[in-house]
């Protein structure tokens, strides 16, 4: 018995390092989803649960997303979804009941930093399909940790730094699927940790490091970003929150990636007069710097009276059709309802501002899954008209093919007319790569364009 196990232990790990050349093959990316690697059958657990669910509705998304509940989908065309809720202070059983709106479809929960207790952990008995857990630096015990019994796919539990001890070895013992188990600065001691591992051979087991190493640090959480609107016609005042005050907090405002090189907050409210995304770390020696957050603040002067389509856009992602263009609402995630979506052909609209209005600048507002087949736009061209009927080229901007997954986000292209121009009218092209690049999994296929809003200065 203890020999098959060992086999099959094998044979789980060879996998897994066949799994990890794939992924280094497309770029090494993080934003790259887990349906985009082929698993091995040799894997033994799949990479999501082996049942037919329906895939959650778009408008329970939005409002998880309003009510500052993360929710991605874990691929294309696929119902899993990951939820996290990391560094919530505030989980309450209104938070529970939200989660329950989509039971059915979250695999992967992060409730690491948060405040979920033993009974917020009663949610986990109506989310059968999880295959991965975080429960890292809550105030959960092994009473809590009972509510994943039953979780028959949960493959990855992370308890670290919680008050779970040996008393939970049974608990534990009774997951079928887990494979990975990070125990450091838990109450879990190698005796206990031991007897988990004579029951699950295959069972890779983190302790962490050592008490002396100075080799692992810690992630600090994202900072807040703090303001009262994303659109604006003059300028909006944006201020960045972090609850100690000795992390610093560095960001950038070109989209690139911030670094403790970047421009250093000081403390006063960040004015802007120009469309931007705005993106913040917070990073503080001995610590790992935390995951970037980001936002968009898009500047609007002049709202057309009417748009209209070229063409209508895809009935999975139909928006609000030609209003969605102009209603003054951007969206977090591709998944809101906010945007349209193109596959495999460009976005073209016509503006009509109902008289003549000074033109200076032109931001569209877009979202990017590479992972999902939604790429940023690959071009914008920009013409002017005084009747609608004869055109004028005014801008036309080309962007580069990516070589790799790009990281999940939304995003602004903005492009200023070569010199100021009255017009009634713009007729708008974003763009579309219309296939995937050689390098995606799904190289040659229809790929997709997102917008939710064209902004005109």
């Amino acid at each position: 018995m203890k020999t098959a196990c060992l086999q099959r232990a094998k044979k789980r790990f060879t996998s897994e390092i066949a799994l990890i050349g794939q992924w280094i093959e497309l770029g090494a990316s993080f934003s790259l989803p887990a349906d985009a690697l082929e698993v091995p059958e040799s894997a033994g657990i799949p990479a999501f649960p082996p049942v037919q669910v329906e895939a959650a509705d778009a408008n329970v998304i939005g409002l998880l997303l309003k009510n500052q509940v993360y929710v991605t989908r874990l691929g294309q065309d696929i119902p899993w979804l990951s939820v996290s809720l990391t560094g919530r202070k505030n989980l309450d059983a209104a938070c529970v009941q939200l989660l329950k709106k989509v039971k059915s479809q979250v695999a992967h929960l992060d409730l690491g930093h948060s405040n979920a207790d033993d009974v917020l952990l009663s949610a986990l008995r109506d989310m059968p399909n999880l295959t991965r857990v975080s429960l890292s630096n809550t105030p959960v015990t092994n009473a809590g940790l009972k509510n994943l019994s039953g979780l028959k796919y949960l493959n990855y539990l992370n308890i670290t730094n919680t008050m779970v001890d040996d008393g939970a070895v049974e608990t534990l013992c009774a997951l079928p699927a887990l494979q990975s188990l990070f125990v450091w600065k838990s109450g879990m001691t190698d005796a206990g940790l031991e007897q988990i591992k004579s029951r699950n051979p295959g069972l890779q087991i983190d302790k962490g490091a050592a008490p002396d190493s100075s080799t692992t640090m810690l992630q600090l959480r994202a900072p807040k970003l703090l303001y009262s609107r994303n659109i604006f016609e003059d300028t909006v005042q944006v201020m960045l929150d972090f609850p100690f005050k000795n992390v610093g907090l560095f960001y950038t405002l070109d989209q690139a990636s911030p670094t403790t090189q970047s421009y250093r907050y000081k403390g006063a409210p960040l004015v802007f007069d120009q469309s931007v995304t705005l993106r913040a770390i917070a990073a503080r020696e001995g610590w790992e710097n935390s995951p970037p957050v980001e936002a968009s603040f898009v500047k609007r002067k002049w709202s057309p009276k009417t748009v209209v389509l070229a063409s209508p856009p895809s009935p999975k992602y139909p928006g609000s059709g030609a209003a969605s263009l102009s209603d003054g609402q951007i969206g977090p995630v591709y998944t809101d309802k906010t945007f349209i979506g193109y596959e495999g052909e460009h976005l073209v609209a016509t503006l009509d501002f109902g008289t003549v209005i000074d033109f200076h600048r032109l931001s569209v507002h877009y979202a990017e899954n590479n992972g999902s087949w939604i790429f940023a736009p690959h071009g914008l061209q920009v013409w002017t008209s005084d009747d609608g009927r004869n055109w004028k080229p005014c801008i036309r901007a080309q962007y580069p093919v990516p070589g790799g997954m790009q990281e999940i986000k939304t995003g602004i292209i903005s492009e200023p007319a070569p010199q100021p121009v009255q017009t009634r009218y713009l007729k708008v092209k974003v763009e579309s790569l219309l296939k995937n690049p050689g390098w995606h999994p799904g190289a040659g296929q229809k790929c997709w364009v997102f917008a939710d809003e064209i902004l005109v200065e």
